[in-house]
């Protein structure tokens, strides 16, 4: 399966933004896995992974996918 996004150029907010998002995703799988949150939290780890920065980060891709049809 081909990944359109493995050579992608980086965009301006996922420079800005990856790092601490990806590190937010981390915390939030082995705080689950550790039984400090549960699923649960998913809700609320989703809305703090939009407010910050990773709507801008899904909106590039979706327009750098777009660009490649």
């Amino acid at each position: 399966v081909p990944n359109v996004f493995a050579f992608k150029p980086a965009t301006p907010a996922y420079t800005k933004y990856n790092t601490a998002l990806f590190k937010s995703l981390q915390d939030f799988i082995l705080q689950v896995l550790s039984g400090t949150r549960t699923i649960d939290d998913l809700k609320t780890f989703q809305s703090d992974w939009t407010v910050n920065g990773g709507e801008e980060v899904r909106a590039e891709l979706v327009a750098y996918a777009d660009s490649l049809k």
